[in-house]
Formats: structure tokens, C-alpha cells, sequence
């Protein structure tokens, strides 16, 4: 089995990590244009949603993937909800030949701080049971089974609504303040879009995921949003910060 993951804070890697098999980071299979992935037991891509979408460097792999196996699937995180995100995700992969014989989400912390404080999302892991959701997804991926998403008109509606309102443009990075950059370069090596360089005269390329990344991972807490809720920071305790590096290393 392969994994094909994107991640940011390791909610996503976790997924993977607790599926099995080998891990394949999304952007860097991205980068070094190899986005032909064959498996003939499965293949499986697993990455966050982002405002009931996905983050552009997730879209720009599918529209050049191609998936060799008999048994496709596709895991997606989520904080606070997802609404009809899975019946996009179908819709935009068909659009590029691929076909999901399971697709399901799970929702975990939240690290979109210019809505949430971390805090209230770290206090409501408990009530989530992501734990039991993952060992339910974990035994059906083993078990080859079959689920497609579904979403309600409502559903749907809502999601048409809100998601332009949380759909940033590349030049987001333009909103980041820095205060007291001790340049480590950790941003740098956990940007999944080399979208960031400490030395140069303007940090951000303005090619943003708006992952935050760079945010949540700074040792010295330096990379702040003038709108955010907290000033805490998340990476799952199951990742360590070289695996995020691992996984977006720009150098």
C-alpha cells in the first residue's frame, strides 16, 4: 500500500501513519514530477480540508497524478466540519480520471486560528473519539470495503456559501507579521510550496497554501495573523517536527 499525504501540523501524516504502508509526501512527489504512483494492493491519499476545500498544492498533484491500483481511497482531516467537501473532493478527481472506491473524513484540531483558539479546540479533542473513528477507517481500508461521500442539498448550499469567503488568495502570506525571527529557517523547510525565503528582501513569494505551517511551527513563535484567536500553537503529538520537515523540505 502507498499513502500519497499532504500535511501542515501532522494531523494528516498521523492518518497516514495509522493506516500503514509507505509514505509518499504529496509535495514532493510534486516537485519532482513524479505523479505516476502504482500499487496493486491500494493507494491512498490523505490530506486536510481547508474551508470546505483543499489546499492548492492537493489540487495541482490530482490535476497530474495518475493512480495504478485496484483499490483507490482518499482520507481527508477536518476541524469544526466539512459539509460537502468529500462530494467536491469526488467530483474535482473525476474531473482528472481518477475514481475513489472509498473516501471518508475525520475531524481533529482545527488550526485555523483566525477563527478558532487553539485552546477550546485542544479542550474538545476528548468528545471528537478520533482514536475509534480511525481504527473504524483503518479496518475498512483493510477490508477493501466501499463508501462514497454523500452530502445533502443543505449541505451543499451552505458549503457553495461560505467557501468563497474562506478561499484565500496565493498573496495571503502578505496578512503574516513577523516579531522576533531568530532566522532558524524552519519556515522555510516546512512550507510545502517553497513559498518562503528568510534571507530575501521580501520573506513570502506570495504562493500560499495558507497551510500555516510556518505558523504552528516556529520555535520562537515568531509568525503571527493580526486576526488570530490565540496566540498557542498546534502540531499533533503523535508528529515530530522533523517529520513535517521530511515531508515539506524546500532545501
Amino acid at each position: 500500500m502507498k499513502l500519497l499525504y499532504y500535511t501542515a501540523t501532522g494531523n494528516s501524516l498521523y492518518v497516514a501513519k495509522r493506516i500503514g504502508g509507505e509514505r509518499l509526501s504529496i509535495p514532493n512527489l510534486l516537485r519532482r514530477g513524479k505523479c505516476t504512483v502504482e500499487d496493486d494492493d491500494a493507494i491512498g491519499l490523505v490530506f486536510p480540508c481547508y474551508g470546505y476545500t483543499f489546499p492548492r498544492t492537493v489540487l495541482d498533484f490530482l490535476s497530474a497524478a495518475d493512480l495504478k491500483s485496484n483499490y483507490v481511497f482518499a482520507i481527508s482531516t477536518y476541524g469544526a466540519k466539512d459539509l460537502a467537501a468529500l462530494s467536491l473532493m469526488e467530483k474535482t478527481a473525476s474531473k482528472f480520471g481518477i475514481s475513489f472506491d472509498y473516501i471518508n473524513s475525520i475531524s481533529m484540531v482545527d488550526n485555523f486560528i483566525p477563527r478558532y483558539s487553539l485552546e477550546s479546540q485542544i479542550e474538545a479533542l476528548p468528545s471528537k473519539g478520533i482514536e475509534e473513528h480511525l481504527d473504524k477507517i483503518v479496518a475498512d481500508i483493510k477490508a477493501k470495503k466501499r463508501h462514497a461521500p454523500s452530502a445533502s442539498f443543505i449541505e451543499k448550499r451552505s458549503t457553495g456559501k461560505e467557501q468563497p469567503s474562506l478561499t484565500f488568495p496565493p498573496d495571503v502570506d502578505s496578512r503574516y507579521e513577523i516579531r522576533g525571527c531568530v532566522k532558524c529557517r524552519t519556515c522555510m523547510k516546512v512550507c510545502p510550496r517553497g513559498n518562503i525565503d528568510i534571507f530575501a528582501e521580501e520573506r513570502y513569494f506570495h504562493n500560499c497554501d495558507f497551510c500555516m505551517s510556518c505558523i504552528h511551527n516556529c520555535p520562537s513563535n515568531a509568525i503571527h495573523l493580526p486576526d488570530e484567536k490565540s496566540t498557542a500553537r498546534f502540531r499533533n503529538e503523535h508528529v515530530q517536527l522533523r517529520e513535517i520537515i521530511e515531508s515539506n523540505n524546500q532545501l
